[in-house]
């Protein structure tokens, strides 16, 4: 499971973004420092969501970094290079491979890092919520002590996918649809102001589309596997869930009656809402309330609080680290 070497160090917009081998690949992350780092806090460590990347999660990862004068790993999706003379392990039959490999990649970074015995703040978002689950079990069963609760590490879950019990690939692929086109920067007046230029959805397609058989291998896993509460609170991990309001992709409901029946097994549920929001039930009344008009009144009903969906990490980076430091600061 070990990384071997730092394979290379460049700059993405001023974040030290370095690079791990290890036996099925390499995982490139982004290691921020704020220019006064409080060492007496954890540093963070941020797990990606399906096919999300450093590119899109830097903001996020600086906000954090500046607002909560932490030390930030900012993980990449793993990428499948292993050199010819490497046989990366076979998992046991009944895994779900797509789980696996990305959480083989994060456990390889922890070790790495030597993060494995000492105390973590890890924020996971979706996807990144089962791989997180999953590396704590790795964690568990390594002897490793950065995912205990009681020796000072914390874990926040953001709309944490897999939690509902009745999930399945018809139920996950309508709400993916119209999240993706809610989000469509080409079809939605919010998201072409949110996502100028489409890079943030460009970034998610090239991370989709790069290696077919990983992606097809996640959503089955996106799809089949269960995040289990119940063991993660024995091994001593019980996660902080937030949700968002406006969450199309994950919303509260489909994992309300999972998060209830576990509530012994978690530190906390919350749904931050923008203080400064505006009372509006759509973009007319906001107009209204508001009174601005145009360019100005589109942008501003862009990051109107009842924005805050699946995407918040990279859309609205500064309100979702303030709200989560709140949480980590507590």
């Amino acid at each position: 499971m070990s990384a071997e070497t730092i394979t290379g160090k460049e700059k993405i917009q001023g974040s030290e973004t370095e690079s791990i081998e290890y036996s099925r690949g390499t995982l490139d992350y982004l290691h921020i420092k704020a220019e006064q780092v409080d060492t007496s806090k954890n540093p963070i460590v941020v797990a990606p969501g399906f096919t999300q990347g450093i590119e899109v999660l830097e903001d996020f990862g600086q906000s954090l970094s500046d607002s909560g004068h932490r030390e930030v790993f900012v993980l990449d999706q793993w990428a499948s290079a292993p050199r010819k003379s490497r046989q990366p392990k076979q998992y046991a039959n009944g895994n779900f491979i797509g789980l696996e490999e990305q959480a083989e990649a994060v456990a390889s970074f922890l070790e790495h890092s030597h993060l494995t015995d000492r105390p973590i703040d890890f924020v996971a978002n979706s996807f990144g919520c089962q791989i997180t689950a999953r590396v704590a079990e790795i964690a568990e069963e390594q002897g490793w002590d950065c995912f205990k609760n009681d020796l000072g590490s914390h874990t926040i879950f953001i709309s944490p996918a897999a939690s509902n019990e009745d999930e399945n690939y018809i139920s996950l692929g309508a709400r993916w649809t119209k999240w993706m086109a809610k989000n469509d920067p080409h079809a939605s007046m919010v998201a072409k102001v949110l996502d100028p230029g489409a890079r943030m959805l460009k970034e998610g397609k090239r991370n989709a589309s790069e290696n077919p058989k990983k992606t097809l291998k996640e959503i089955d896993a996106l799809v089949r596997s269960r995040v289990d509460y119940q063991r993660l609170g024995k091994i001593g991990l019980k996660p902080f869930v937030m949700a968002y309001a406006d969450d199309d992709l994950m919303p509260y409901g489909t994992m309300e009656q999972n998060l209830e029946n576990n509530l012994e097994n978690l530190s906390g549920i919350s749904m931050p809402v923008d203080a400064g929001a505006v009372k509006a039930r759509d973009f007319e009344m906001f107009k209204t309330n508001t009174g601005l008009q145009g360019k100005a009144a589109k942008e501003a009903w862009a990051h109107h609080w009842r924005r805050a969906d699946h995407g918040d990490m990279q859309f609205h980076p500064e309100r979702t680290a303030r709200a989560i430091l709140q949480i980590l600061d507590r």
